[in-house]
């Protein structure tokens, strides 16, 4: 389970420095757009499969 320190002072203790940030950052959105490709899209006005929640 995570620490309860404020989530400030966890990201002060990584010290990483404002360009190893902005790597952090570029990985995950890049990670993000490789899932979102590979999630199935549902086409607008598709009709919902029974058993699965609409959201």
């Amino acid at each position: 389970m995570p620490s309860c320190k404020p989530q400030r002072e966890r990201l002060q203790a990584m010290d990483l420095s404002p360009a190893q940030a902005q790597q952090l950052l570029d990985a995950l959105k890049a990670q993000e757009q490789q899932y979102l490709q590979q999630v199935p899209r549902r086409r607008a006005g598709a009709p919902a499969r029974r058993g699965q929640p609409t959201w």
